[in-house]
């Protein structure tokens, strides 16, 4: 034979060499001594059979014979030379292997070889391994081909309805019942995921195509006239797409084209094929990887998508208000969404395998006349529901109707397992080993007993009554172990929901419902009551769940917050349950009529959490390790009627106050909340790991003095909207914020001390009109941190071994920063671009980590907007020839704001010597005060005594009188 054989002979030489071999081999031995026993090359040889005859070919021609053996068999890559690891193997292979090698080499000595040096165009005008006659074949669609088009041969006749639930199997010519056929055409190409990526074989390098009528297809010279029988084709291209780009834009066409053996690939930012408006197009034996979108259809009509390979891709193939889609032996891996249907008819999903999506591996909204068969999913799962919204953050099915929804779902493989899909079936019990479970408009099944793991949603029951589900594992899904959704009257007892990414057990829209006795571990949120009513949570078990940040694109996107149990919802019951270890709110509660009794939640983040709306009520729940939170809905501040009583933190008491009025907090508080209180005092407590210890809200006029607060989750005290407070002698220590003011103006803060604080020793957002003086701030994040914050004055504070910036400010203006002494922190004072007129003066700075002092602020590059003056600067390297206690040249501030300390001066100041004449002057005024208020009584007095008559006289008077 030479290279000028036709393309029929050359067809005729492909199929039977291959045959041959695979006869030849499985006749010597059983499948499993093959397996076992075989060399390594006869073990790629059997694998091939689930290969297209021209993919099989050519992995053997390039991969196996010439270039990487390794990448095909693990044991040829533990060699140095895997040509001298095939030589070495028994002698009862030996001839074979010789033959073989013989026969391929006669076989590809017709072909021309890809080799760096050989021209593209001197290889075959379709493909480097295939025929001209042998593609064109395949693309007319006009007659089945060995094996490569068994897929699509099985798939018409399912499409013809020759039966509903039976395919024919043309190796066997007989009848295989649908469900327990194979899929019979997989890829997994080996170069997935390499960086660069790489084509197997040679194609022309192109820029992207835009194509936007149907003229435009001739004029830009692709072959071809749009006919059906002479379509036009795109091939054997090599196309990157960039950000926001696609690789192939088609729009507005009505002439049949083909886009078929190309490579299309960029880092995750561009598309790989959009079709706009298109009808008659076929996508095949194509190639995109870590694509943005790989396959997209809008508004497109007869449209088939066969036998292409999607990797890294965000969607895999998508396809909205379309019609009449067919999406055939298509393989999707590491994509967020493998094959996605949304509000299009007629979609045929048939033999295609979907793998590792990190979302759904199909997700369909069905409309109508739909086929989802023979889908086989590993490590991701389906998901059906009624389109209503696609951006809302929760991409699952709205309040609807299923009626009218009428698609095939058959013969589908989960993880190698059934899955169960019944739609409308009243009673029954689902039966046992399935890879997935979905009911929808169900009454009565009951679902027990199951192990469903690595799935998107392990057990989904949507539009359904009275089902129970007992018993189960649910572990390790993509999205929910199980979802409820639009259904009443659920019961979800005694199971196990752990590993899974989003929500171990979620409501959605469902009401009338008992969950008891579950176990829901390590999910981003244990259990989940969305938009529900009127349900009842008792004695589940929450424990270790984390806060996952899962965003899903387009709009979608939500924050689960680790929480043990999290309610949106109203008149729900949570009682006797058990949340522990959750990084979020053990119990997290949002809406009306709620109650909260005698739960148990230990070392979570937050114990319990909850929003003030009317007729709430948190009774006897026991916290330990962790405290209560809350917030009013929409910045209101008028109380709503919520019964708080009973609870403990760490065995000791909440104290939840709401308009009171001149009283002391009793000693021995486990947690302190002020809502709406005025003159409280709340003195010598000692608070410990609990988040926020002291929490205060719209109360004025209290004073806080000598506490110890210590191992506190979040904030030692937290303040807002609370006015004329005064802070004084506290200490708090070991906390992610020492002191948080949020809208709090006009207090003071003297003579506290903040040590190991994480974060901000004392954060002050949107307060104005404070004082600071005297305090400790040393071993935190930030000592004092200012954001939006002015006429606050920092007075004879001392700040040292702070991480990052002594003091910083963010968009503040006119405060005063005097006396303080700064040292050894990151930055000792730093002022942002957006902060002026502050004056700095009379510090002193000594040390620091990085710069004494930075000052950004060039406002209007009107410099110094920020005033420096008279501060001690351990760096100033100036002298004082005048001996005026001042450096003789200024002091330069790091900055954009050139800034500059113009009378720095040469000596530190004492703060220790000005605090203490500043006691003695007070003293010496207290006293002064004191002698005068003496002598001012000693002068009323005498002058009193002088004006009084004398008693001789008053009694020599009443003789008188009594003669008379």
């Amino acid at each position: 034979m030479n290279s000028t054989l036709s393309g029929g002979v050359r067809d005729l030489v492909d199929f039977y060499a291959f045959w041959w071999i695979i006869l030849g081999v499985a006749g010597k031995a059983s499948a499993a001594s093959i397996k076992r026993n075989m060399p390594p090359t006869f073990a790629v040889l059997v694998n091939l059979v689930s290969l297209s005859l021209e993919d099989g070919m050519e992995l053997l021609r390039y991969e196996i014979l010439i270039e990487r053996p390794h990448q095909i068999h693990p044991n040829l890559g533990r060699h140095k030379d895997g040509r001298r690891r095939m030589l070495r193997t028994s002698k009862k292979h030996f001839v074979q292997f010789v033959m073989i090698c013989i026969l391929f080499s006669w076989w590809g000595a017709t072909i021309p070889r890809y080799t760096p040096n050989t021209p593209v165009n001197n290889l075959s005008p379709q493909h480097p391994i295939i025929s001209q006659a042998f593609l064109q074949n395949f693309l007319s669609f006009e007659r089945p081909l060995p094996h490569s088009r068994m897929a699509h041969w099985d798939y018409h006749i399912l499409r013809d309805r020759q039966s509903s639930d039976q395919r024919f199997s043309p190796f066997t010519s007989s009848t295989t019942d649908l469900s327990q056929t194979r899929t019979w055409y997989t890829r997994t190409p080996a170069t997935a995921y390499r960086n660069p990526v790489i084509p197997p074989y040679p194609l022309t390098l192109h820029r992207p195509i835009i194509i936007e009528s149907d003229a435009e297809f001739a004029s830009q010279g692709w072959p071809g006239n749009g006919t059906q029988e002479n379509p036009y084709t795109i091939s054997n291209l090599n196309i990157t797409a960039t950000l926001g780009e696609s690789c192939i834009l088609i729009e507005n066409t009505r002439v049949h084209f083909v886009i078929t053996n190309c490579w299309m690939h960029d880092q995750g930012t561009g598309d790989g094929v959009l079709l706009a408006n298109v009808t008659n197009g076929l996508i095949a034996n194509t190639t995109w990887i870590n694509l943005y979108f790989g396959i997209t259809l809008r508004s497109s009509e007869s449209i088939e998508i066969f036998n292409n390979t999607l990797i890294g891709s965000w969607r895999g193939i998508e396809v909205v208000d379309a019609t009449t889609t067919k999406i055939v032996n298509n393989t999707c891996s590491n994509s967020f969404l493998g094959i996605g249907a949304f509000n299009s008819s007629s979609t045929e999903i048939v033999n295609n395998t979907l793998k590792d999506c990190e979302f759904f591996g199909c997700e369909i909204y069905p409309v109508n006349d739909n086929i989802i068969a023979n889908n086989s999913l590993t490590n991701c799962g389906f998901f059906f529901g009624v389109w209503e919204d696609r951006l809302s953050p929760l991409p699952l099915v709205g309040v609807g109707s299923l009626n009218n929804v009428e698609s095939q779902i058959i013969g589908n493989l989960v993880n190698n397992r059934p899955l169960i899909f019944w739609q409308r079936r009243s009673g029954g019990t689902v039966p046992l080993d399935v890879g997935q479970i979905i009911l929808l408009e169900c009454n009565g099944v009951t679902i027990q007993d199951q192990y469903i793991t690595n799935t998107s949603i392990g057990i989904f029951v949507g539009f359904s009554t009275h089902t129970q589900i007992v018993n189960s594992i649910c572990s390790h899904h993509t999205v929910y172990g199980i979802c409820i959704h639009n259904s009443t009257d659920i019961t979800v007892n005694y199971n196990l929901c752990r590993n899974n990414f989003l929500v171990g057990i979620s409501f959605y829209h469902s009401r009338n419902s008992v969950v008891t006795n579950n176990t829901c571990k390590h999910n981003g949120v244990g259990i989940d009551l969305l938009e529900s009513n009127t349900n009842q949570l008792l004695n589940n078990t929450c424990n270790s769940n984390q806060e996952r940040s899962w965003a899903g694109g387009e709009g979608w996107g939500h924050w689960f917050g680790g929480e043990g149990i999290s309610i949106f919802g109203e008149s729900n019951v949570v009682k006797w349950n058990h949340c522990n270890d959750n990084t979020g709110s053990g119990i997290f509660i949002s809406g009306h009529n709620n109650s909260v009794l005698e739960n148990t939640c230990t070392n979570n983040g937050v114990g319990i959490s909850f929003r003030i709306y009317p007729n709430n009520i948190i009774i006897g729940n026991c916290l330990i390790g962790c405290g209560f939170d809350f917030e009013m809905p929409d910045g209101e501040v008028e109380w709503q009627d919520v019964e708080i009583s009973g609870n403990t933190v760490n065995g000791r008491p909440l104290i939840f106050w709401h308009a009171r009025v001149n009283e002391r907090v009793p000693s021995g508080a486990g947690q302190i909340i002020l809502f709406n209180c005025r003159n409280i005092i709340v003195e010598r407590q000692n608070l410990t790991n609990c988040p926020n210890a002291l929490l205060i809200r719209n109360t004025d006029h209290s004073l806080f003095a000598n506490n110890l607060l210590s191992d506190i989750a979040g904030d030692g005290i937290s303040i807002a909207d609370s006015f004329y407070n005064h802070f004084t002698g506290n200490i708090i220590s070991d906390c992610s914020r020492g002191l948080n003011l949020v809208d709090a103006s006009y207090s003071y803060f003297t003579n506290n001390i903040l040590s190991n604080i994480t974060q901000e020793g004392i954060c002050i957002i949107g307060a104005g009109s404070n004082h600071f003086s005297e305090n400790i701030l040393t071993n935190c994040s930030v000592g004092f941190f200012v954001s939006g914050s002015v006429h606050c004055l920092f007075r004879y504070n001392i700040l040292y071994d702070n991480t990052h910036e002594g003091i910083s400010f963010l968009r503040s203006h006119y405060n005063h920063i005097l006396g303080n002494l700064l040292s050894n922190n990151g930055c000792n004072i730093w002022f942002h671009s957006d902060s002026q007129n502050n004056t700095v003066e009379w510090n002193t700075f000594i040390g620091n980590q990085s710069t004494n002092a930075n000052d950004d602020c060039n406002y209007y590059l009107r410099p110094w907007a920020n005033i420096f003056d008279r501060n001690f600067w351990s760096d100033y390297t100036g002298v004082d020839a005048n001996l005026d206690g001042y450096g003789d040249t200024a002091y330069n501030i790091a900055g954009d704001a050139s800034n500059r300390d113009l009378h720095p001066i040469k000596s530190p100041i004492n703060l220790l010597a000005i605090r203490l004449t500043q006691r003695i002057l007070l003293f010496l005024e207290r006293v002064t005060i004191l002698l005068f208020v003496i002598v001012v009584v000693i002068l009323v007095l005498a002058r009193l005594r002088r004006g009084a008559p004398k008693s001789s006289e008053v009694s020599g008077v009443n003789r008188n009188s009594m003669r008379r």
